[in-house]
């Protein structure tokens, strides 16, 4: 999953998505070149707690539930499940 793709789905979950940013790092007077920081608290969409929070989020706005609790029973891994759910999502946007 892309984090464009995590982006979203933390963003319906109504939490705030963190970018990836650059950073100088500046050591006994030596600028070193810039080096990429990633944000590691971030969710990744491949745990069950995130499918979880995503399907609490889902089936809490009925009108999205029915369509959507046939395809979370065709798929096992959390990371299948949350990504049919950023692919509804999608849809319905």
């Amino acid at each position: 999953m892309k984090n464009k793709d995590r982006k979203m789905l933390t963003e319906f979950l109504g939490e705030v998505w963190e970018e990836p940013y650059l950073d100088t790092k500046v050591d006994w007077g030596k600028t070193y070149p810039r080096q990429f920081i990633s944000i590691d608290h971030n969710r990744t969409f491949d745990k069950w707690k995130d499918f979880g929070a995503l399907w609490e989020k889902l089936v809490s706005n009925l009108t999205l539930y029915s369509p959507a609790i046939w395809w979370m029973l065709e798929h096992k891994t959390p990371e299948e499940k949350c990504f049919l759910i950023l692919k509804f999502i999608k849809e319905k946007v």
